[in-house]
């Protein structure tokens, strides 16, 4: 489950990264139709890639919390 979430992660990260270097790739094009192609599409790479990551990140922490305060009330 581990390796899983760590691959995951990773590829979000990675992932943001590029939609980050699309958004600023974007500022650089001087044609209004490729600068407006550019620019929603690194916006949805990197809404995307941010929900996966800030998803795990929350999933990790609640499983963690699950762990370590197990149910007393299911008996």
């Amino acid at each position: 489950m581990r390796l899983n979430s760590l691959v995951l992660s990773l590829a979000a990260c990675l992932f943001l990264a590029f939609g980050l270097y699309l958004m600023i790739a974007a500022y650089y094009q001087t044609h209004p139709t490729v600068f407006l192609a550019l620019f929603f599409s690194a916006s949805l790479i990197i809404l995307l890639s941010a929900a996966l990551l800030l998803g795990l990140i929350w999933r990790y922490f609640s499983l963690k919390k699950e762990r370590n305060n197990p149910d007393s009330s299911s008996g």
